[in-house]
């Protein structure tokens, strides 16, 4: 995890005001280009946003302004900025999306150049309550958007452990996953408090990740070896399957698990892209480009007819419970339960179909029918679960294409083995590689 700050209170290198203004833009091209020759990297800009001892806070300790370059908004715009850029692309959509957040464009290159698209997660790390603890200084003053953040986190410390604001703010943010970007025992050592804050992530799934703050002293008040008594409380609940030993997309011999985890029941991640495929959050009034660890609220549309995307699922509480597959050529939309371990791919239905089931999920459907091809690469229990008109089809580790016409639903099988169900008659089909099924009203 890489933490950026502006500098230290008083000794300020930059201002939020002066990063939404693009002043920052050639640190922030290096960074993209960083982060593409290092690998996935998990990004904690500004972090605790809303402490008064942070110069990019909005305020200072007796509650005071400290003026228009260092608002929440201004942070904000900061925030957004620095994301756009990092996470690259082309360059005239990042313009694009500067202009209508009222920023100018990026700075230093042209709208014909493209930035290198990188595996990177940001972490919005304020603290649970503002200090200044003033309204205008609370977390959601700071929240830049849902497109904008990968994980939601606080710190905490055994000094101050204040697990009712914890509580509060876990319940505010309810659609990321939450990160504790630094946790640390300070001058006690306290095995009660390491249990305590464990036992409160086991209660709290969407949890992810936990990082321990030693300090940048040898002798700080943070350094494990000070605290036996909490060093061994922490080994013996590390053993919990819960806990890994590497970070997934980093863990020897695993599936390339993206930077950004899924949320069962919330949200599929974006893995590998090829080609262009074009995202709707639900409600959404226009397609955009999906990136990358882009996070896809269960409920978007997604249209992949020019392009191909390795989306990732959870089908369990653990990181390493993760399905994935990769879906080309048709247009469709996901859903999933809250506990559900099966993942359902909904297939738009063409125009001119009369009415029928699912209809009302194609708002911009292909011309005359609809084909979706899915290629599930994965060991785990639960998979996806492509549904028609009139047949739904699942499978584990196998490659099949749904294809959705008006007056039927057909499953090719081009590898492994899947179930069908034909929705009109109730029975269940078998089929093998090479094998064809079309069911009808």
């Amino acid at each position: 995890m890489l933490s950026i700050s502006t500098g230290a209170l008083h000794h300020e290198r930059i201002t939020p005001g002066q990063i939404a203004r693009g002043e920052g833009d050639s640190y922030l091209l290096r960074l993209n280009a960083q982060i593409e020759e290092f690998g996935p990297t998990y990004l904690r800009i500004m972090p605790e946003m809303n402490g008064n001892w942070n110069p990019y806070c909005a305020y200072s300790a007796n509650g005071k302004s400290r003026g228009k370059s260092h608002s929440t908004a201004m942070f904000r715009r900061a925030w957004q900025r620095s994301v756009l850029i990092v996470r690259g692309g082309s360059v005239a959509r990042i313009n694009r999306r500067l202009r209508e957040l009222g920023l100018p464009s990026v700075r230093g290159r042209s709208s014909r150049d493209s930035l290198p698209v990188v595996p990177v997660s940001f972490l919005w790390v304020p603290q649970t309550a503002g200090n200044p603890k003033i309204a205008a200084n609370s977390p959601k003053a700071y929240w830049p958007g849902a497109k904008y953040v990968d994980w939601v986190g606080t710190d905490f410390y055994s000094k101050f452990p204040n697990y009712r604001d914890l509580e509060t703010f876990y319940r505010q943010f309810r659609s990321k996953p939450v990160v504790f970007g630094e946790w640390a025992l300070w001058d006690a050592d306290s095995p009660e408090f390491v249990n305590r804050l464990f036992s409160w992530a086991r209660r709290h799934p969407r949890v992810q990740m936990l990082i321990y703050n030693q300090g940048n002293q040898p002798n700080g008040p943070f350094v494990l070896r000070k605290y036996p008594r909490a060093s061994h409380a922490i080994r013996k609940l590390l053993r919990s399957s819960r806990y890994v030993a590497f970070t997934p997309e980093f863990a020897p011999g695993e599936s390339p698990f993206p930077i950004t985890p899924p949320m069962q029941g919330v949200s599929t991640t974006a893995g590998k892209i090829t080609g262009e495929v074009l995202v709707r959050a639900p409600n959404g009034a226009t397609f955009t480009p999906l990136i990358p660890g882009g996070i896809v609220p269960m409920g978007s549309q997604l249209d992949t007819r020019n392009g191909s995307v390795q989306l990732f699922a959870a089908v369990g509480r653990k990181r390493t419970d993760t399905i994935y597959g990769t879906f080309s050529q048709g247009i469709f939309t996901s859903r999933q339960g809250r506990r559900s371990r099966l993942v359902d791919v909904l297939l738009a239905r063409p125009p001119t179909c009369p009415g029928g089931r699912h209809a009302r999920i194609a708002r911009v459907p292909p011309p005359d029918r609809n084909t979706v091809r899915l290629r599930e690469r994965h060991k785990r229990r639960g998979g996806f679960r492509t549904i028609g008109g009139y047949s739904s089809a699942s499978a584990l580790g196998t490659d099949w294409l749904t294809d959705e016409a008006c007056a039927s639903t057909t499953t090719i099988v081009v590898k492994g083995i899947v179930a069908v169900r034909d929705l009109a008659t109730g029975k269940t089909i078998t089929l093998r590689a090479g094998g064809t099924y079309e069911a009808h009203r």
